[in-house]
């Protein structure tokens, strides 16, 4: 790998953090035998808006598309170079 792609400003896990976003999830979108987060729903708004509150309190930037899906950034020192993108679901 050439020394001007090497990634030298990620984050060390927050172990904490995950924890207290999946407990407050699981708090606040369960329904008995499980969790419901359905498409559009109050449960995937609520997901949505913890997760943007959190990332904007972390520095990342936080954008939507035209169908909702939410993205959030850590930018990186050189705008030149790729993007690396990890897709998950809320």
């Amino acid at each position: 790998m050439a020394a001007n792609n090497t990634v030298s400003r990620v984050p060390d896990p927050d172990f904490k953090l995950a924890a207290s976003l999946f407990d407050t999830l699981d708090k606040k979108t369960r329904d008995g035998a499980g969790i419901t987060r359905a498409s559009y729903g109050a449960g995937e708004q609520f997901a949505h808006d913890l997760m943007t509150d959190t990332a904007r309190k972390s520095g990342l930037d936080v954008s939507h598309d035209a169908a909702g899906n939410l993205y959030l950034t850590l930018k990186g020192h050189d705008p030149k170079t790729g993007t690396f993108l990890i897709a998950s679901h809320l």
